[in-house]
């Protein structure tokens, strides 16, 4: 059950961390595009523009989620330090396609339902792969946080492998 105590404790607040190039580099060239495909939507550049600001707009979202866990268990309360890594956003991920067939199989009545609204004023085969583009980018991402993630506990490295 969720319980909001109080309008300090239920908002989200901005973390102190600036995204960097580096950052959204990373995200459009590990992820994006190789969840895209080959397919445009609209043509190279402009596919460019929408799925950079949809980025931003993701990084920023995690970073600020992240940032505000807290945790208070036998009196003690634990805070993450979420901070800026280059270093990590320079790395590649390791090149393994993805099978996406199960995914987007699972989110085909998401898709229907989204194309039943017609929330975006586009024509309707622009705004399916928009909606299929946009449910690939969300797998990559979560595929590419668990891929990338680097976790030390007592010295002893944890590598996270993600079945491909």
């Amino acid at each position: 059950m969720l319980q909001y105590h109080d309008k300090e404790t239920s908002s989200l607040p901005r973390a102190n961390v600036e995204l960097t190039k580096d950052m959204i580099d990373f995200v459009m060239r590990e992820v994006v595009f190789p969840a895209k495909g080959e397919k445009t939507i609209i043509n190279p550049a402009a596919d460019r523009v929408v799925y950079k600001n949809a980025v931003k707009f993701a990084l920023r979202l995690v970073i600020d989620m992240v940032s505000s866990v807290r945790l208070s268990a036998c009196g003690v309360r634990v805070r993450l330090n979420v901070s800026a890594d280059p270093k990590s956003a320079r790395k590649s991920l390791k090149k393994g396609r993805l099978d996406l067939t199960p995914f987007e199989k699972t989110c085909e009545p998401l898709i229907n339902d989204l194309m039943a609204q017609r929330s975006l004023p586009l024509p309707r085969g622009l705004q399916e792969s928009l909606y299929r583009n946009l449910l690939r980018v969300l797998a990559f991402c979560a595929a590419a946080a668990v891929e990338s993630s680097e976790l030390d506990v007592f010295g002893i490295t944890v590598d996270p492998r993600l079945g491909r």
